[in-house]
């Protein structure tokens, strides 16, 4: 009984810091729509040419890893994993690696960015897509926050269930339940 209670706390804590970060990211998406919005105004972007943007496919720029219990933003822009960090040591004239240079050129040319204000963007369509990195980092907190909610639903219920089978602590637990 005490553990199901110490596991309802947990979670009790668990959905506070959800809806904290649920709040976070409202509060960073009304500071991108803001910044789109003055970038807009700043370019004079009418609604008629807003549907004449999407002529580009759309490519991922970030990706989310799982690691079984917390999900991780990698940027694609960076092009780095931790196996490819060993391979940034200069060398001399005597070793070149041109196809390694090749590799990591290409690399750079792949990942492709939107830009729908142009080259030179105004400084408010800089600062959203700033922050919307930083929306994707809360995205992932909050979905590993959803995880852990998760599992301890199943500890939960498992405990429950175990609860039910002894009729006199359940007996108890339900006294208590209907107050």
């Amino acid at each position: 009984m005490e553990e199901l209670n110490n596991l309802t706390f947990e979670r009790l804590q668990y959905v506070s810091e959800f809806a904290n970060l649920a709040v976070q990211l409202e509060n960073q998406l009304a500071s991108v729509r803001s910044s789109m919005s003055k970038a807009r105004t700043l370019r004079g972007v009418v609604l008629s040419h807003l549907f004449n943007i999407d002529v580009q496919t759309l490519v991922p720029t970030s990706r989310v890893t799982f690691d079984g219990e917390k999900f991780t933003l990698v940027d694609q822009a960076t092009g780095q994993d931790d196996d490819e960090t060993d391979d940034k040591i200069r060398q001399r004239k005597g070793e070149q690696k041109t196809e390694h240079v090749e590799e990591e050129q290409t690399k750079a040319k792949e990942v492709p960015t939107f830009r729908p204000f142009g080259i030179l963007e105004p400084t408010p369509a800089k600062e959203a897509r700033k922050s919307m990195h930083t929306v994707l980092q809360i995205v992932c907190e909050l979905a590993s926050v959803q995880s852990k909610i998760k599992k301890l639903d199943e500890r939960i219920i498992a405990l429950k269930g175990n609860l039910k089978e002894d009729e006199q602590v359940w007996t108890k637990f339900e006294e208590v339940v209907k107050i």
